[in-house]
């Protein structure tokens, strides 16, 4: 396995980040607040970077730079595996879910400030926890 150490320190670091976002979401929530709203969107954005960035530590041995989002696509989509004749189905899944959520978390409501539905946004601030699992479930398990 590849820099298991630092893949392991930036899931932790995904883990805090996205801690301080659900405290953000509970805020917009109970107060129906349109700025924490904007603002667990914004750490929830950061924690997938940095979850997406230990899996591409832990397979590549490479780390994009943090905060830089077409970094991290770029090499995520270099991975060797996507180079195999069969893609492994577990990278497709992980990454069809980080371009959904680049698109909803970053391109949506980060660049564009559009919130709407909120139900949905709220959802898939959810869903980035399931993500940050799951980056590093293959981080931790996979690479060798």
């Amino acid at each position: 396995m590849l820099k298991t150490g630092r893949a392991e320190t930036l899931i932790g670091e995904a883990i805090e980040t996205y801690k301080g976002a659900t405290k953000h979401l509970a805020e917009a929530i109970a107060e129906l607040d349109r700025t924490e709203l904007v603002k667990a969107a914004e750490k929830s954005w950061a924690a997938t970077l940095q979850a997406t960035n230990a899996f591409i530590v832990a397979q590549s041995g490479v780390e994009p730079k943090p905060d830089d989002g077409p970094e991290t696509s770029k090499h995520l989509l270099s991975l060797p595996e996507w180079q195999a004749e069969e893609c492994d189905e577990e990278l497709k899944e992980l990454t069809e879910q980080y371009f959904s959520l680049t698109h909803i978390l970053h391109d949506t409501v980060i660049c564009e400030r559009d919130i709407e539905p909120v139900s949905v946004l709220i959802q898939d601030i959810r869903d980035v926890a399931g993500y940050i699992e799951e980056c590093e479930r293959l981080a931790l398990s996979g690479g060798e």
